[in-house]
């Protein structure tokens, strides 16, 4: 399992460069839209985590927001990001359960990644 710790660029979503200038130029979809149809498909495979807060209103109010920043920043966001976003949700944690509970949530949090990848490419 990825450690929150560690980087894993495998599971970046690139929103720089020559993607990011694609999606500008109206060439792809929406980063907006691209985030919308690739939690639709995360949450028909995984409705679990949308019982625990991988909801939409984690969608609007977190990961789009913290994308778009980001991609206007030339900077990227990774497994590891949202589901630090994600774990930020659950209060009252000590630092080491927190650091746990972020260590399971990445794995399911590439699964996100990677389908907003696919509708990015």
């Amino acid at each position: 399992m990825t450690q929150a710790t560690l980087t894993n660029q495998h599971f970046f979503i690139n929103v720089t460069g020559n993607l990011f200038s694609a999606v500008s130029r109206g060439k792809n979809k929406s980063v907006d839209q691209a985030i919308d149809e690739a939690f639709a498909i995360f949450a028909k495979r995984n409705p679990e985590w949308v019982d625990n807060l991988f909801d939409q209103h984690f969608i609007e109010k977190r990961v789009k927001p913290v994308v778009g920043i980001n991609a206007k920043r030339g900077r990227k966001v990774s497994a590891i990001d949202v589901a630090m976003m994600w774990d930020a949700q659950f209060s009252n944690q000590s630092f080491d359960r927190r650091q746990q509970h972020v260590n399971q949530l990445v794995a399911d949090a590439e699964l996100f990644i990677r389908e907003l990848k696919a509708r990015l490419n």
